[in-house]
């Protein structure tokens, strides 16, 4: 039985990966992306810009106030004592 060819890439060559933080685009809230070249073009946008498009979404979301704690419920009384049909029955003035 033959066997397939290995897949093309498998037999390239890659150049060894260089991390390069510029150029990149940069997103802010109801305005077009930008791409800047440098840091001194990123530092000169201001704030309200990030890196990543979900981030200019929802920038200014606050955390919600989290709920009061309940109230503890008031201790149980004494167990009541009779009989059943006495304990169910409504009480009589």
């Amino acid at each position: 039985m033959a066997r397939a060819p290995a897949p093309i890439y498998d037999r390239m060559d890659f150049p060894d990966y260089t991390f390069r933080e510029f150029p990149k685009m940069l997103y802010a809230f109801e305005k077009a992306a930008v791409t800047v070249q440098n840091a001194k073009e990123e530092t000169a946008l201001g704030k309200g810009w990030f890196s990543h498009p979900q981030n200019a979404l929802f920038p200014y979301v606050e955390a919600p106030e989290p709920e009061p704690a309940p109230e503890p419920e008031p201790e149980p009384g004494p167990a009541p004592t009779g009989s059943l049909k006495a304990i169910l029955s409504p009480a009589k003035k």
